[in-house]
């Protein structure tokens, strides 16, 4: 029997099906999960061949030597790693255990997003932002003076945590006064256009499956510092599917990546040109997973799971309705401190047009400014019969949610 250790840390949703059951519960395998107190419940709920433990991340070399432990019981045939912090160790425990999968170079492909965009120069479906390695104050002023709008960003961050965008040097003249080294972060143009999120399942080096959405602008995932909800709504245009599509191709092509799931991020311009903006080796997080499920009946985790363990393909979508009706999400965030003394309940939200909800904060729970583009106060996937149906009923989730929301100044 095939045995297949899962890196399990982030956000629970992502490794549950709608129904709520762990999408690993049915596999056709032997289950080993490593995961932290976050998860730890999920121990709880396994049975037959599924086990677990509770670990903690931050010495590879302790990890490496429970995994040895497992693998000398019982020889592990793949290991699989749901968080983009986990792409490179899993790569390291497959290289010392000699087990197939996504290797250490692949695995860094993935994770630095300079080293990234010098794999992609020259794409044909795509073009790649202007950009620089290492920069001082005066590239970022001859950045500024010559596309106007700039970006700088960790080198290896996620999350859209510690980007900065900036539209004159005095906004970053403090940054840089408190930044001890520039050698961490990459620099480059700001690219004007819809930021879309691309979630495509990998087989042989082939993208057999993918689904796509716009982030809604001004409610994206780089917009959690202001407390602006996180919006997506699949995209149904479907030659703007197709180049996505496409895009996709060329990047697990260019990249090297043989087997599993990618999230991409691509711009699409007024002008009508694709421009890349970075890559990951995992699934997406934000409820994006649950979405696609519930449009198109797919589970990014349970297919990153089975492309792992090399599972035949059997992806069946639920093509039906696929693009008569419009599935899109929402994400509640905050950006003030305080104290929640009022929060809305699922009574407040009883419509056949949400399919899944979630409430994640609690009366007496402090309240803090969101840290992350996925740091949620609630979470819903609603429907449409077109875009700007499904985005209405967003929207008044939205306002009806803030406005029996209270929090108490401390």
């Amino acid at each position: 029997m095939s045995h297949i250790l899962i890196l399990l840390r982030g956000e629970s949703r992502n490794y549950r099906h709608a129904d709520g059951t762990p999408i690993f519960a049915s596999l056709k395998a032997k289950v080993s999960i490593f995961t932290d107190g976050k998860n730890e419940s999920i121990l709880n709920e396994l049975e037959g061949d599924c086990s677990g433990q509770k670990i903690k991340w931050r010495n590879p070399a302790d990890i490496l030597e429970f995994a040895k432990e497992i693998h000398d019981q019982n020889p592990l045939t793949a290991i699989a790693a749901f968080g983009e912090e986990d792409v490179e160790l899993a790569a390291y425990l497959r290289n010392e255990l000699a087990i197939e999968g996504t290797t250490i170079d692949t695995a860094k492909n993935f994770r630095n997003k300079v080293t990234m965009k010098k794999h992609l120069i020259g794409s044909e479906s795509f073009r790649i932002p202007n950009f620089k390695d290492d920069f001082d104050a005066s590239d970022i002023k001859s950045y500024l003076d010559k596309y106007g709008k700039i970006v700088i960003k960790p080198k290896d961050g996620l999350g859209s945590k510690g980007v900065q965008i900036v539209s004159n040097f005095g906004e970053i003249e403090d940054w840089l006064s408190t930044e001890s080294s520039l050698s961490d972060y990459e620099l480059e143009e700001f690219i004007e256009g819809t930021l879309y999120h691309v979630n495509s399942v990998v087989r042989d080096g082939t993208v057999v499956f993918t689904s796509s959405a716009p982030y809604v602008p001004e409610m994206g995932n780089i917009d959690f510092s202001e407390g602006r909800p996180f919006v997506s709504i699949i995209e149904t245009d479907s030659s703007i599917q197709e180049r996505l599509n496409s895009v996709a191709s060329e990047v697990v092509k260019k990249l090297g990546f043989l087997k599993g799931v990618i999230h991409l991020e691509v711009f699409l311009t007024p002008e009508g040109n694709y421009v890349f903006c970075e890559v990951g080796a995992r699934i997406g997080g934000g409820g994006i997973v649950n979405l696609i499920e519930v449009a198109t009946g797919i589970h990014l985790g349970r297919e990153l799971l089975n492309a792992e363990l090399n599972i035949p393909l059997n992806i069946k979508v639920n093509d039906k309705n696929r693009f008569e009706t419009v599935h899109g999400l929402i994400g509640l965030r905050n950006h003030i401190f305080g104290m929640y003394t009022g929060i809305p309940s699922c009574e407040n939200f009883e419509k056949k047009w949400i399919h899944r909800s979630e409430f994640l904060i609690s009366n007496g729970d402090t309240a803090l400014p969101a840290s992350h583009c996925t740091d949620y106060l609630a979470f819903f996937i609603v429907s449409g019969p077109d875009y700007e149906q499904a985005l209405e009923r967003i929207l008044m989730i939205n306002n009806i949610y803030k406005n029996l929301l209270t929090i108490e100044p401390l």
